[in-house]
This record gives C-alpha cells, structure tokens and sequence, in this order.
C-alpha cells in the first residue's frame, strides 16, 4: 500500500492542484519486507469529497485504505473546492473537464492504471455524490460504475421547484446561480443529471450501472428519492440502499465497504 500526494497544473482550472492517491498492493512481500506493488493495470476509482472537505477527508475519516488494499482498487481522491464539480465558464473553472477527462489522463500516465472503461469508476459522497453522479454520466465513455452517498441534488431539487432557487441553510440562491447558471435553465442542461442519462438512453449510449445509498434522517432525502424514482422509472440499472442513518461519517463509513463490492460486481 503506497499513499502518494500529488501536486500538478491543471489546465482544466488554470493553477496547481493537489490529489492524494492510494495505491493497493498484492498482498506479497518483497524480499526486504516491503509489500510488492500490484504488477498488472489496475482498477481505480476516482473518489470526491463532499462540500467544505478536502481531498484528505477519506483518509482521515473511512477505512479507504483497508478497503483499496481488500479489493484491489487504486483510489484517486482530487480536491474539488466548492465546485460542486462542474464547468464554470465565466470564472473559467472547469472542474468538470477536470474529474472527466484530465485527472484521468494524468493520473493514467503517473500510474499503472487500466485505460479500460470497465475498470474505471467514479463515487463520492454528498456535493461528492452528486459530483460523481453528474460526472459519471456525462463522461460515461470513461466510468463503467458510479456510486453516490447522500448525493447534494441542489440542481434537481431547483428544476423540480419549477427553476426557482432558495436558500436551504447551506448555500443561498446567489451561490446556486453561481456554481449552476440560471435556474430557469438547469432542468435541460448538464447540470441536471436525469437530463444526461435521458441522452444517453436516447442515443443509445453505454450507461454506467448505478449504486445509491441513503439515510432515512438525512437533510437530503426528497432529493435522493428524486433521483431513486427517476431511475426506477427509467429502468436504469441501479442499486438503490436506504437506511437508518443522518448526512454523517457514521453512515457513509457503514456503506463504504458496499459500494467497494459493487464496483467488483460482490454486492
């Protein structure tokens, strides 16, 4: 097991960045005692942090160093600020370019990553789950599976409210049209993700399978159900898990290992 903190220029946001990847081994020893480094290219999950975290947050808060190890995934965790992981032309941060296509490519030349779109998956948890969600879709030609914990779905809940934002006791309207544009618009934009999958499926596009878990009490549950009926509706091929459980570490650590074993097809 290798934990390596990187710092490089992203041309996608116009300044040094940082992510922390967390490299499995094979489980055998090299003849110093060192743990020998998987030889072959390996699976790697692409894991966001949620609103005010960083891309230290798994470390220091999840077992997602254990879990790599036990399943044999490279995990790369990227900062993302506030951005709620989208492209924001008029302050030109194009954090979605960024988890999409350029953290990939860089992180793929860096390391021995599969280039296979089977072994490539995206995850995160709220502004994170949303991130992943949002991302996972438009970029579907790289991530085989997404998964998403108590996903932040302030864009469906705006387009659900008829494009009208509102302060929710985190963000304010001002920094909703910030981060999403107009909110008169999101409901047949990128922004929203039930409006990428509805391209895809009428295109006939590759979809990525679908894991979503959500706790009863958390502060995001409409939002979550929004995006579960959704799915339901359109016969996505998804697993949907909802438990006892707040907008927390306790409960997205209690579903981590599940979403591991879905990306492996164990679930």
């Amino acid at each position: 097991m290798a934990i390596i903190h990187v710092k490089f220029f992203s041309n996608s946001l116009m300044r040094t960045v940082p992510f922390t990847a967390v490299l499995p081994n094979d489980g055998t020893f090299s003849k110093y005692g060192e743990p020998d480094f998987i030889t072959g290219k390996m699976k790697t999950l692409y894991l966001l942090h949620g609103y005010t975290g960083d891309e230290t947050d798994y470390l220091a808060n999840t077992r997602v160093r254990e879990l790599g190890r036990k399943y044999g995934i490279a995990v790369i965790m990227p900062n993302g600020d506030n951005s709620f992981y989208v492209d924001n032309p008029a302050e030109k941060r194009y954090f979605g370019k960024y988890i999409g296509e350029e953290l990939v490519a860089y992180t793929r030349r860096l390391f021995c990553l599969s280039e296979n779109r089977k072994d490539t998956y995206i995850g995160g948890l709220s502004m994170g789950g949303y991130g992943a969600m949002r991302n996972g879709l438009k970029y579907a030609h790289t991530f085989s599976k997404i998964f998403a914990f108590s996903g932040a779905y302030l864009p469906v809940r705006i387009a659900d409210n008829g494009g009208n934002a509102a302060d929710d006791g985190i963000s304010d309207a001002a920094f909703q049209h910030r981060i999403f544009g107009d909110p008169k618009k999101i409901a047949s934009s990128d922004m929203d993700p039930r409006f990428i999958y509805s391209q895809l499926k009428n295109n006939g596009k590759d979809i990525p399978k679908i894991f979503m878990a959500e706790g009863s009490e958390d502060i995001l549950l409409k939002e979550n159900h929004s995006m579960r009926d959704f799915f339901q509706k359109h016969d996505a091929d998804f697993v949907y898990i909802e438990d006892s459980g707040s907008h927390d570490w306790d409960f997205w650590n209690k579903h981590l290992e599940n979403a591991f074993a879905f990306l492996c097809d164990k679930l």
